[in-house]
């Protein structure tokens, strides 16, 4: 069950299990990989424990979920997905690559984020 929340000043929205508190800056986390498993309108950020079960393991710090009101949040998530590409770098990494298969689709992404991240940071 999805619901919205506002706590002291702070929105939250839960996602099944997952709390994600709502930020107006671009965080520095990678986006989160959950695809249409997102409430609608959301891009899901998290970061990944320091400490793995097992080399190359990726394990989420699921205390500090962030989200990022953007109605481009599925488009962004579906890139992800297809890329394997998870922050502006890695896009950008991906487009360096002879003849990446989603490049369109990686080059458009690519954009929407910095578009994001300059949006927010004017804010």
């Amino acid at each position: 069950m999805k619901q919205n929340k506002i706590e002291k000043e702070r929105k939250y929205i839960k996602n099944g299990n997952d709390t994600f508190e709502v930020v107006n800056y671009f965080p520095s986390f990678q986006i989160w990989n959950i695809g249409e498993n997102m409430t609608e309108g959301y891009l899901p950020f998290c970061r990944l424990l320091l400490s793995q079960q097992f080399e190359g393991g990726r394990d989420i710090d699921t205390s500090c979920l962030l989200a990022v009101e953007t109605p481009n949040a599925q488009k962004i998530l579906k890139a992800v997905s297809r890329t394997g590409a998870k922050t502006i770098g890695e896009f950008e990494s991906y487009l360096k690559r002879k003849n990446p298969y989603y490049k369109e689709e990686a080059m458009e992404t690519s954009q929407l984020l910095k578009n994001l991240k300059q949006e927010l940071s004017n804010n």
